[in-house]
């Protein structure tokens, strides 16, 4: 039968350290799984639990105690414990390869994914639309590389010039980009939020 020594811990007081140090409690019969023995045996492993001072200890290890006792072939040990005390070693580690889809599908991820056909942007019923007739400001030492993105989103084809006056019409507003790769490149967004 195995039997259950409780650990001395640094918060025992001197008058109980040496009690628990010399009690040696056997545990409860493993349990053999009937339904009219589980009430019976849940008690005696409830008065081995106070008796032995293991309702003390954390959560895992009254579950590791509760789970050895009841026969269950689970290792009571983490993998890292495991590791830590060389019962385990790792002989083999597989690393599955990413799937690169941009050269499985070329097609799908070249360009700027401009659509040929006609797009309508559809809008809330009875919204407000949006223009301003005053360009807004650009701060002075933006204004060459906005100028030059304006220039390079022109002949990328990413917008086209507009001549006339439009019923929606939304502002600039000139956000630097946060990845150090595009450091000196700036990008203008619309507020979705309005619409």
């Amino acid at each position: 039968m195995a039997t259950f020594t409780p650990e001395l811990d640094s918060s025992m007081t001197a008058c109980e350290a040496p009690v628990r140090r010399h009690t040696s409690l056997p545990l409860p019969k493993q349990f053999d799984g009937t339904s009219e023995l589980w009430p019976r045996w849940r008690a005696r492993f409830q008065r081995f639990r106070l008796r032995s001072g293991l309702s003390e200890k954390p959560d895992s290890k009254q579950v590791g105690t509760l789970l050895y006792s009841m026969g269950q072939q689970h290792s009571l040990l983490s993998g890292s414990a495991c590791s830590r005390l060389g019962l385990v070693a790792r002989l083999h580690s597989l690393t599955p390869e990413k799937p690169d889809f941009r050269k499985e599908l070329p097609n799908l991820f070249g360009g700027l994914g401009k659509l040929n056909d006609s797009y309508t942007i559809k809008l809330r019923p009875n919204v407000q639309l949006f223009s301003i007739f005053t360009p807004r400001k650009i701060a002075h030492p933006l204004l060459d590389k906005v100028k030059a993105e304006i220039k390079r989103m022109l002949d990328d084809d990413v917008i086209t010039p507009v001549e006339e006056p439009t019923e929606w019409c939304s502002g600039i507003v000139v956000v630097p980009k946060a990845t150090p790769q595009y450091g000196s490149a700036w990008t203008s967004r619309l507020s979705t939020r309005q619409y």
